[in-house]
């Protein structure tokens, strides 16, 4: 018999596109503030706790993840991730959207297989022309499977041909854990060579205290093994298509440290380390 999922607090959907851009833009600086407080070596671990409480609190306060995925919904509404990446896929000639026979019993699928993370809909689920898993930390639907991408299986158990991270990796908390995702994403798509669809905030690149446009590109291509197919820029968001093309440098050698590129009080902190 399986184990019930935790209950989870009622959230109110989020129905306000000014109040979703708050919730997002809270949620991502009070984030921001707790991977600071842990690198921070000046404190007491009494005062850390304390500090970690309170900022705990105004996440509690703006309603967790749950709210941020409320918020997240209603800016997808407006701006599909999923039929742009459905979109490229197609030019790029990795899916085939038009009615094709029925495969015999005897034939292989030919389906790309694509590994959602983060997915708040089911777009690319409903897809016909693609082999989708969806998962995300606080499922909202029944088909979107709850699961930490870093805990699933390594290669090659699993192994995908296309992975599509939208406002993921700006989300996750220090920039070790960036590095991280970045490294298990080229793993799982090492083999076949395939393409990662990364989305985030185009601040994280332009407004970072420690990263630049330049330095992710470099990074990407030279530390973690991808090459940039395409990239795609409006004034709030970045998109690239990356290619899993080259080996990951050996983890024991990267040792990149963290270096101020601006000493600007407004800009963010986005950095990733490997």
């Amino acid at each position: 018999m399986g184990r019930k999922r935790k209950a989870q607090p009622v959230v109110p959907v989020v129905k306000s596109r000014k109040r979703a851009r708050k919730i997002v833009t809270q949620f991502h600086k009070v984030n921001d503030a707790l991977a600071i407080l842990e690198d921070d070596v000046n404190l007491t671990l009494v005062d850390k706790e304390a500090r970690r409480s309170r900022l705990q609190e105004s996440l509690n306060a703006l309603g967790g993840r749950a709210a941020y995925q409320s918020a997240s919904q209603l800016s997808v509404s407006f701006h599909s991730t999923s039929k742009w990446v459905l979109a490229r896929l197609q030019a790029m000639g990795i899916v085939r959207m038009q009615t094709a026979p029925s495969l015999s019993p005897s034939q292989p699928s030919q389906k790309p297989r694509l590994l959602e993370v983060g997915a708040i809909t089911t777009t690319l689920l409903d897809c016909p022309a693609v082999q989708t898993t969806a998962i995300d930390l606080l499922s909202r639907h029944a088909r979107i499977q709850q699961i930490d991408f870093f805990h699933l299986p390594q290669p090659p158990l699993f192994t995908f041909d296309v992975i599509v991270a939208s406002m993921v990796i700006n989300s996750l908390p220090t920039a070790s854990a960036r590095g991280d995702f970045l490294r298990r994403c080229h793993a799982f798509l090492e083999a076949s060579k395939g393409h990662l669809f990364l989305i985030l905030p185009s601040s994280c690149l332009t407004h970072s205290k420690y990263m630049t446009v330049e330095k992710f590109r470099s990074l990407v291509t030279t530390r973690v093994g991808f090459a940039v197919v395409e990239e795609k820029w409006t004034p709030k968001t970045v998109a690239f298509v990356l290619r899993a093309s080259g080996k990951c440098v050996d983890e024991g050698r990267l040792t990149a440290g963290r270096k101020k590129v601006t000493s600007s009080s407004w800009a963010k902190k986005f950095d990733i380390l490997l």
